[in-house]
């Protein structure tokens, strides 16, 4: 669903929609819907993709955020001047079992701004282990 975001503030977005597949378990649609958690250990590529409604003002920004304090990845744009912005922010990381990582947007508009729900395309966030 769409999200309606705070100018200024960093946050957690919910992935409340059904999952196209999860074969290990790592998302709850209801319980800690902004998480994808490791239920292996390994190595993980992990990627999300945003897109912020038109609006010309500020800069736009997606994380991904470990553990709820540390962030791997970053990617930042300043606000397009005609239509959407899009943005994608991709890492590989260890994860023990039970370790988590969300996606994470910020845009300061001055004003709220809201993340777009496109199919297939916004809010996308993926985790796949590629190694033990």
């Amino acid at each position: 669903a769409a999200q309606s975001l705070t100018s200024g503030t960093i946050t957690a977005i919910a992935l409340e929609q059904a999952d196209r597949f999860d074969t290990d378990t790592m998302h709850d649609t209801v319980t800690n819907n902004t998480r994808l958690t490791a239920t292996t250990a390994g190595r993980y590529a992990i990627s999300g993709q945003l897109s912020f409604t038109a609006d010309a003002v500020g800069v736009r920004k997606a994380y991904i955020r470990y553990q709820g304090t540390t962030y791997l990845a970053i990617q930042s744009t300043n606000a397009l001047s005609a239509g959407a912005t899009q943005l994608n922010v991709n890492t590989i990381f260890e994860l023990a079992a039970g370790e988590y990582v969300e996606l994470m947007a910020l845009q300061s508009s001055g004003g709220a701004l809201t993340l777009e729900a496109t199919g297939n395309y916004s809010a996308e966030f993926a985790m796949a282990r590629i190694s033990a």
